[in-house]
């Protein structure tokens, strides 16, 4: 078993997925800026291919119809995760007849919110594309996102509500993708850490006060165990949130992390625990 010890939780915080784009197969749509619309209505991106008139009117998809051909790209996940994704759209399609995905993958790279909406003006971008909130909210600025809110309304029924509501990010406020890496604090541990440095095994820390406490007896006992798992900032943002601290204004203008007394002990106690071998 691995010696750590840690508060965690599946990834970091802002990375959302699934965004489908206006256009049809093999020609989605987007541009720097939308074209006119109703009110409520979706507005209809000005590109260089034409938008099926099924993805800007105020219909509904029809959700129990999955048929056609899709591209699916992903950020930089080609030659490491190929078996998952193989064998996941082997099986969808399995389940689904009439269907097919072709996957593609895209690298990350400084640029790479500019190249996602240059694709999709110019009608070369995946119809689904799996990617961080940086690129959904950029694509999503430029119009050229599927509205679920109008044309899948209930899509977001399975999230956890307080996520979907987080996440409206086109126009009208209405949503654009679908939120993914998004899940519970959950703590995870090693029993036989806890059992040479004299923890009780089944009583894993509930507070950041005990999580802090037990840290700092782990690397006290001298066995050579870390009691801190991986790199820190994969989850400084939700032990900060377990802390209560505020990391922005309530209107959201300006970053208070700094002068947040949470924060400040959160730092001091990485610190310290750092110092004392704790933290590999």
């Amino acid at each position: 078993m691995t010696q750590r010890l840690n508060f965690s939780r599946r990834a970091l915080l802002g990375s959302l997925a699934a965004a489908g784009t206006l256009g049809a197969a093999s020609c989605t749509g987007a541009s720097t800026g939308g074209g006119d619309s109703e009110e409520g209505g979706i507005p209809k991106p000005s590109v260089s291919c034409e938008i099926p008139e099924a993805n800007i009117d105020d219909s509904e998809l029809d959700l129990g119809d999955v048929s056609g051909e899709i591209t699916f790209m992903t950020q930089g996940l080609k030659g490491t995760f190929d078996d998952f994704f193989t064998d996941l759209i082997s099986d969808f399609e399995s389940a689904n007849p009439g269907t097919a995905i072709t996957w593609t993958d895209q690298g990350g790279t400084a640029d790479f919110d500019t190249l996602m909406v240059t694709q999709a003006g110019n009608c070369s971008m995946a119809d689904v594309i799996n990617v961080p909130s940086s690129t959904v909210l950029a694509l999503s600025r430029a119009n050229l996102l599927l509205d679920y809110d109008v044309k899948a309304p209930g899509i977001g029924e399975p999230f956890v509500p307080a996520i979907w509501d987080s996440t409206g990010f086109g126009a009208q406020g209405h949503h654009t993708a679908l939120p993914w890496y998004f899940g519970p604090l959950l703590v995870t541990y090693n029993k036989d850490v806890f059992e040479r440095v004299g923890l009780d095994p089944d009583s894993p820390p509930s507070t950041m006060d005990q999580y802090f406490e037990m840290c700092h007896q782990i690397a006290a006992a001298g066995t050579g165990d870390y009691a801190i798992y991986g790199n820190t900032s994969w989850y400084l943002l939700d032990q900060w949130h377990g802390m209560g601290v505020e990391a922005m204004n309530e209107d959201l203008t300006e970053f208070t992390f700094a002068s947040d007394e949470n924060a400040l002990r959160w730092m001091t106690e990485m610190a310290s625990l750092y110092s004392e071998g704790a933290i590999p």
